[in-house]
């Protein structure tokens, strides 16, 4: 029996869509659950019997349920060792990979959201400028980080995948990476590749 997962998002690009493409990655089918968030329907009981914050993504693997992204990616990660798409404990390199995946994850992350709320769900040009300038220095150090690299941690792996998505949503709230053109080029690289066709679409 193949491998599968089941998960729950709100909509096509979220963050789910750092599962999907691992998950695509990895080979392992998606069962989608599609959440009604103008309906509150992740702030319901049923939907907090699996993610207790309310918050999406959420999965469910073999009776399992797990949230946030970036744990449910290094869990799958962690669990197809043979895909090498995380540095393991043991292996050089471990400390690195930690640190860019959690600057992935909690750093840019957080640099990147209001981006999203001043252009997307109340617009406010002079917000949205503001918060683009502040992110300008994580741009400029991950710039500097793909000078001479395919990928952040030499192969492909989850923290490219985190980055992938916080670059794509960044575009998509009128950044430029003009001034960036290695970062442009990596982040032309992700959505290239095979497991990521039609996540990106809008």
């Amino acid at each position: 029996m193949s491998e599968s997962i089941q998960l729950y998002s709100f909509v096509h690009f979220d963050r789910g869509s750092r599962v999907r493409w691992l998950a695509n990655e990895l080979g392992i089918a998606i069962e989608e659950h599609r959440l009604d968030a103008r309906a509150g329907e992740h702030r319901g009981d049923a939907y907090r019997q699996i993610n207790p914050t309310g918050l999406v993504p959420a999965i469910v693997q073999d009776g399992v349920t797990q949230f946030d992204s970036a744990a449910i990616c290094l869990t799958l990660a962690e669990r197809h060792r043979e895909a090498r798409l995380a540095v393991f404990e043991g292996e050089p390199g471990r400390g690195e990979f930690l640190s860019w995946y959690f600057f992935a994850a909690s750093t840019l992350d957080a640099a990147t959201y209001p981006l999203m709320v001043y252009k997307m769900f109340q617009p406010d040009a002079a917000m949205l400028e503001a918060s683009t300038q502040r992110l300008m220095v994580h741009l400029a150090t991950l710039d500097r980080r793909m000078l001479d690299r395919e990928y952040v941690c030499g192969r492909f792996t989850i923290a490219d995948i985190v980055l992938g998505h916080g670059l794509e949503l960044q575009q998509r709230c009128d950044v430029n990476f003009a001034e960036y053109p290695a970062l442009a080029a990596y982040h032309a690289r992700l959505k290239a590749r095979p497991a990521a066709a039609g996540l990106f679409q809008r």
